[in-house]
């Protein structure tokens, strides 16, 4: 059952795969294998959200809009409530990257969890249910999901 699910997404990203992917899928697999420090696997996660949605204006805004737009179809309560974690686990990351203090242990694990996971939901989602948006750019792709 796993191989064959394996395979199908194989299959999936071989037939639509796009370049302008290639960073933020190397920053997940980087976020998932090759980090034994949670805060490099936190950064590494986000910064894939980047490379699907980000712009040069607006980046936090414009990337978790875009997740929570992409992740959340239902009530726009919850699409609320997801844009207010993923902005909570953008602005971690920020502190992490720009110098500031560091989360307690437990709550960088936690984010760090959370970022990988949203990341890999954000990539399935976009080869599986939304390739539409494969050949846009990062900031073609959030503008797209947030003017829809």
């Amino acid at each position: 059952e796993s191989f064959e699910a394996i395979r199908k997404w194989n299959e999936l990203i071989m037939d639509a795969h796009v370049p302008s992917l290639d960073i933020g899928m190397r920053r997940l697999l980087s976020a998932t294998t090759g980090r034994t420090d949670p805060m490099d696997a936190l950064i590494d996660a986000v910064i894939c959200w980047e490379s699907l949605f980000g712009a040069n204006t607006e980046t936090t805004f414009r990337v978790t809009g875009a997740i929570s737009k992409l992740l959340e179809q239902g009530e726009l309560s919850d699409r609320e409530a997801l844009h207010r974690e993923l902005k909570g686990i953008y602005e971690t990351r920020s502190r992490l990257v720009h110098g500031g203090s560091e989360p307690r242990p437990e709550e960088l694990s936690r984010k760090q969890q959370r970022a990988i996971e949203v990341a890999a939901e954000c990539l399935r989602s976009i080869y599986r249910d939304r390739p539409d948006l494969l050949g846009l750019s990062a900031a073609a792709r959030s503008a797209r999901l947030l003017l829809e």
